[in-house]
């Protein structure tokens, strides 16, 4: 088994709650629910929660005046101090040197628990608590949430890989995105959920941790967002939640802390100011020059060109949407509107501005779902907009529409648009100046008729506010647009040609602003990963100099000396580099390629290519027989799963692969780009067809192949004569490892190259990043990336890069008849029938007990497996973190991670102690080996969080986390017991064998 890697995913898909549709049904009842209860909520510190008694409320700004939605616990001074930042600073190490892919697969599980389990209870929070219509909410706690967890989890991927690019024989150079040493403080505001997640959950992903102070007005939402991060894996005392009314609880005793490092803010810029002064006074206390990120304020626009005079509609509906949703309260939402004056004037845009404001109602219950806008968020705002109203008024700015205001049960506000005193032009009342946040515009008319017009009011528009976020420009003639364009360069950090200012998505809108609007690191990109990091820079030299002098100061006295042959110095180049480990002497292999034709079926998700099934086709909920792969005409004999693609050995000695090529893991050059005509015929076409079709792989020579194998980004052959061929890459934690030690650090083989040094190799087994292989005489030789022990050995980091190189384990010699691998963690079988185990035991997936449940643990040789004396062990098959196991007996055994179904079993009925309970008393792991009741089998594997087996009559039960139809039960929730895969495609064949990768499996039946 491997884990998947991380290409470039795909935005979320939201739902449409429409009429009669279920999703409607099933968010009224989630409301329902939720306004009826008043939620209870501690803070969280080193995953321990604190009931202090310190009450403070969130009220349901649909219903100011009655109960409130939540009641939460407050953080205090003292336990800040003492707890709060000691356990964040206790747990950063633990955290920091968690394998990325371990860390990413929290991040990933998380995305899919928000899409799944938490929908309905973060939608019904968000929308109660902070004043959003579902579609708000959706587009907000939904899809944003899921796109912040995936993309953030890809661009840390795409961030470690940038290495340096230049690497010689004598030195490997490298970066080392180290987090920052220290904490960082996250302060979040209420408007956006997602912000929630983000600014917490953006330093964590990279090994920092985060004291997290969420806004009192969306307490709710954001605790939802922890506990689902809590259950996807996240470990104590990484991320502390300290909920408070008042924010100097927190921030004083952070910011005055030594091992403050950073601040991740959203907020008002007002108080990102007073932040940053606080800072600066306090910056002889600090360890380290401390970071600051933050994103405030905006006083936005949309100017308009008298090109769109056929546009009038468009205009007036991209202004109404980007003021007036979710009442204004965005920091991008429009302040300002800019029009020609002969636009204006005629009467077409006031009319349509005016039609369109019209559409933007509210109604009196959250759940009348057809209605645009909700309430203001508290009544604070809600007084401020009057104030505001009022004020500009006397200033002479006129009100065409709204401004109504309605607190009688919600804090309803009818959204207001001004025409603003044309001798206010430069811009010195607070209409034009002061971000109100709330649901209002302003419309400015400029004379278009004067020549320099357009440049004129982009000076104007640069030269009013102090802000930088967000503006948009409508235009049809290019011409305007670039002097707009350049124009504005200076004026906001997010320009819209022709589209509302509103509205970034993740992924391809990196969001954020300059002057008082923020630090403009943009959020939700790559760019923001490097204000988390501090990059350590290590040149790793394998020759030393013998002299302390140059060459230019020497030259005169190395003409007197004796010149060197040619063979001197190579043989002291040779001498200057690592010695290799001894290999195994050569002999006779006995491997040779199995005959029986198999038919291939595919299971779960394979929207990145894994299923291998062609360009059109994404999911197999069931089992589904692969046509491509027919017996009869393909033949194939064997099946290696990786991390997002396959290899497969036909019948004749080919090697097939598909997925995803991230990294050379196909061991083939895609063809050069189809002309236009071959495009337009591969319109339906979903997947890239190269990625998506099994294709051989060619090897330079002819060779004899008898097995493959995979990891993550790799793929193998071994050959009959007991060679081994490889290409791709391994991954450490910091991104791309290598393949050869032979070659620079990074470098990837996307072409088939002999592994050196391994002989008389009789089998393969691939983990995530490493492989081990088996010799005819029993020995065990492993490589690959080494951070967990996987190797069955220590690794010094500066010697890092010689875990690419086979060495033998630590194993009894000439003894071992089986081996497995798994992500992070091996088992080999040796001839009395002892099991030994090596590599990350964090669960306690490696067998070996612990009572202490610190997490974090390796074993770092091989170690006989006591806890399994008594078995006679067939097979084992290794998950993220867990395992499973079959005896010669068809008994099933489990161990490790248990919080999601994956022992299968109810753990209730296990003897006490075999158990370890986290601190909210739910199994986390089964510490000791059980036997699986009612279950037999003769073949076992396991996925990420799942697990299968197949009984000697061929069927396959499976079980355990299933949210992209990993378990073929066509179904998206944790099964919890052993259940029997069927499909109408399988019908009555009999399997021999399954895998599975990061979101699929494969399964083999003999074709008879």
């Amino acid at each position: 088994m491997s884990l998947s890697r991380h290409p470039e995913p795909a935005n979320a898909d939201g739902v449409s709650y429409a009429p009669g549709s279920e999703e409607r049904k099933l968010l009224k009842a989630a409301l329902t629910e939720a306004e009826n209860t008043t939620f209870e909520i501690p803070s969280i510190i080193n995953g321990e929660r604190l009931y202090t008694g310190r009450k403070s409320a969130q009220k349901n700004p649909w219903d100011h005046h009655g109960a409130p939605l939540a009641e939460y616990h407050q953080v205090d001074r003292e336990t800040i101090q003492k707890s709060a930042i000691p356990g964040a600073l206790d747990s950063r190490r633990k955290w920091a040197n968690m394998p990325f892919s371990d860390r990413a697969a929290i991040y990933k599980r998380a995305a899919k628990l928000v899409e799944t389990k938490y929908r309905w209870k973060l939608m019904a929070a968000t929308m109660l608590g902070q004043g959003k219509t579902c579609g708000q909410a959706e587009g907000d706690c939904i899809t944003e949430v899921i796109d912040t967890l995936n993309f953030h989890v890809y661009y840390c991927h795409q961030l470690y890989q940038q290495q340096p690019l230049k690497q010689s024989d004598s030195a490997y150079n490298s970066l080392d995105y180290r987090p920052l040493e220290g904490f960082v403080l996250a302060v979040s505001p209420f408007n956006f959920t997602a912000l929630g997640a983000h600014i917490a959950f953006t330093p964590a992903i990279l090994g920092n941790v985060v004291l997290w102070k969420p806004s009192p007005m969306a307490v709710l939402s954001n605790y939802i967002l922890y506990q689902v991060m809590e259950e996807a894996g996240l470990p104590k005392g990484v991320i502390q939640f300290l909920p408070t009314a008042d924010p100097t609880v927190v921030v004083e005793p952070a910011l005055t802390s030594t091992h403050f490092s950073d601040l991740h803010y959203t907020g008002s810029s007002a108080v990102l100011k007073s932040l940053f002064a606080q800072i600066g006074e306090n910056t002889q206390l600090y360890k380290t020059f401390p970071r600051i990120v933050g994103e405030s304020g905006g006083k936005n626009f949309h100017l308009v060109h008298n090109s769109c005079r056929e546009d009038i509609d468009w205009i007036a509906s991209a202004a109404v949407r980007s003021a007036f949703e979710f009442q204004g309260q965005k920091c991008s939402a429009l302040s300002r509107l800019y029009v020609p004056k002969s636009m204006w004037e005629q009467g077409d845009l006031k009319a349509a501005l005016l039609r369109e404001a019209a559409k933007m109602t509210h109604g009196d219950d959250v759940k009348q779902l057809h209605h645009p806008l909700g309430p203001i968020v508290s009544e604070a705002a809600f007084e401020r907009f009057g104030e505001f109203l009022k004020n500009v008024q006397k200033d002479g700015h006129r009100l065409l529409f709204g401004g109504k205001r309605d607190g009688s049960k919600g804090l309803f506000i009818q959204p207001a648009i001004l025409e603003a005193n044309q001798d206010d032009k430069t811009a010195t009342s607070d209409l034009l100046t002061r971000e109100l946040f709330g649901p209002l515009f302003a419309v400015l008319t400029y004379d278009d008729s004067l020549p320099g017009s357009l440049e004129d009011v982009c000076d104007l528009i640069d030269s009013t506010s102090e802000y930088g976020l967000a503006g948009s420009f409508f235009s049809r003639d290019r011409e305007a647009i670039k002097i707009a364009n350049e124009g504005l360069r200076d004026s906001v950090g997010m320009f819209c040609i022709n589209d509302k200012c509103t509205g970034a998505v993740i992924g391809a809108h990196p969001f954020g602003g300059a002057r008082s609007s923020g630090t403009n690191d943009k959020a939700n990109s790559v760019n923001v990963l490097l204000r988390f990091s501090s990059i350590r820079t290590v040149k790793d030299s394998f020759e030393s100099s013998s002299s302390t002098l140059g060459a230019c100061h020497i030259a005169e006295m190395e003409t007197s000396l004796p010149s060197r042959t040619k063979a001197q110095t190579a043989s002291t180049k040779r001498d200057q580099h690592p010695t290799k480990p001894q290999q195994p002497s050569p002999g006779p292999s006995s491997t040779s390629r199995p005959t029986t034709k198999l038919d291939v079926f595919v299971i779960g998700s394979g929207e990145n290519s894994e299923l291998g099934l062609g360009p059109r086709h994404t999911q197999a909920p069931r089992p589904r027989l692969n046509r491509l792969l027919d017996a009869d005409s393909v033949g194939v004999v064997q099946v290696a799963v990786g991390g997002m693609h396959c290899v497969a050995l036909t019948h004749d000695g080919k090697v097939l692969t598909w997925g995803v090529n991230d990294d050379g893991a196909l061991g083939r050059v895609k063809p050069p780009s189809k002309s236009e005509a071959e495009a337009e015929e591969d319109e339906e076409d979903i997947l890239d067809p190269f990625e998506s079709t099994p294709e051989a792989v060619l090897f330079e020579e002819e060779i004899d192949v008898v097995q493959v194998a995979a990891t993550n980004s790799a793929g193998f052959a071994l050959t009959a004569a007991g060679k081994v061929y490889g290409w791709g890459s391994f991954a450490g934690g910091d991104g791309n490892f290598g393949f050869l030690h032979e070659k620079p650090p990074k470098t990837t083989e996307r072409l088939p190259v002999l592994i050196p040094g391994l002989t008389d190799i009789k089998e393969l087994a691939g983990g995530s990043d490493h492989i081990l292989a088996l010799t005819s005489d029993g020995n065990v030789f492993a490589w690959g990336s080494g951070e967990q022990n996987e190797l069955g050995r220590r690794i010094l980091a500066r010697r890092r890069f010689e875990t690419l190189v086979p060495q033998r384990v630590g194993l009894p010699k000439n003894k071992t008849t089986k081996i497995f691998a798994g992500s992070h963690h091996s088992f080999a079988i040796d001839t009395t029938g002892k099991v030994w185990g090596f590599g990350l035991n964090n669960f306690g997936q490696c067998g070996i007990s612990t009572r202490e449940d610190t997490g974090f643990t390796t074993v770092i040789s091989p170690t006989v497996i006591k806890s399994l004396d008594g078995y006679k062990i067939r097979h084992i098959g290794c998950g993220l973190h867990h395992t499973v196991a079959c005896t010669e007996e068809g008994e099933v055994l489990v161990w490790g991670r248990a919080d999601d179904g994956q022992m299968g079993m109810p753990l209730e009925t296990l003897p006490e102690g075999h158990i370890i309970f986290d601190s909210r008393d739910r199994p986390r792991v089964l510490n000791v080996p059980a036997v699986v009741p009612d279950l037999k089998a003769v073949f076992v594997a396991a996925g990420i969080d799942n697990c299968y087996t197949i009984s000697k009559d061929g069927e396959m039960h499976a079980w355990g986390f299933s949210a992209s139809y990993n378990t073929g039960l066509a179904t998206t929730d944790t099964v919890e017991t052993p259940t029997l895969v069927r499909s109408k495609q399988l019908g009555e064949k009999k399997l021999n064998f399954i895998d599975a990768g990061g979101q699929f499996a494969v399964a083999t039946s003999p074709r008879l």
